[in-house]
């Protein structure tokens, strides 16, 4: 299997060059009138990502057709300091144009039984999802799919609830079957060094890297995968 990888000299060269893409969507999207569904991640990589956007944004752009989710959340306020959805919204979203509507946040702050009925009923009633972005973890998660919990693969619901096996903290994610089922487009944006290890393991695609490691059994299922990386993270493979 060919892996897809672009390597970019710095993060934040790899940030101004997706910022570019991301736009130029938004704006055909706005040009064909159609939507553009875009699912993100939180991390300090994407946060790179979200202060480039809002530079770019200098012209208004019309996002009427542009729709943003979340592909895992804690379970915190949006001004918490750990939420994805917070951080999104404080770098980039509150810096644009955007109908309210148009976003749609993981966490509402309800009872999880509550919050999880009303992120499937939502994700059931989405097509298909233009690009859905991934994050990378030294442990090799993504989203809050942890390797203590690969029977998530199995999962029959698009979103699921997640304790992270060192904090314990609970969190919202979407599961393998929505990335698999409803992507058309997987973008994994890695920085830094400290991944560099975890990314050559899962590039060797070996059965036990897709055993024990979600993005690697992720990859497995879905060969269409783009990985965006700075040398630093690409430094071992």
């Amino acid at each position: 299997m060919k892996i897809t990888r672009v390597v970019y000299t710095t993060a934040e060269e790899l940030a101004e060059s997706f910022a570019d893409q991301i736009l130029n969507l938004v704006r055909d999207a706005e040009k064909q009138k159609k939507s553009l569904n875009f699912m993100l991640s939180g991390g300090s990589t994407p946060a790179l990502l979200f202060r480039k956007l809002a530079a770019k944004v200098t012209d208004p752009i019309d996002f009427s057709h542009t729709h943003f989710f979340w592909g895992d959340e804690r379970c915190v306020l949006s001004n918490h300091p750990e939420s994805n959805y917070g951080l999104a919204k404080s770098l980039f979203l509150d810096k644009i144009q955007i109908p309210d509507s148009n976003i749609h946040p993981m966490y509402h702050g309800g009872e999880m039984k509550t919050e999880l009925e009303l992120i499937e009923l939502l994700f059931s009633q989405i097509p298909s999802f233009d690009i859905v972005m991934l994050g990378l973890g030294e442990d090799g998660h993504t989203a809050s799919v942890f390797p203590d919990n690969m029977k998530m693969f199995d999962a029959t619901t698009y979103c699921a609830s997640s304790r992270h096996p060192v904090t314990g903290q609970i969190r919202l994610t979407v599961t393998p079957k929505l990335i698999i089922e409803k992507a058309k487009s997987i973008v994994f944006m890695v920085t830094g060094e400290n991944k560099s290890g975890i990314l050559a393991e899962i590039f060797s695609q070996s059965q036990e890297s897709v055993k024990k490691y979600p993005a690697a059994m992720l990859q497995s299922k879905r060969r269409d995968i783009i990985w965006l990386l700075d040398e630093a993270a690409a430094a071992m493979v």
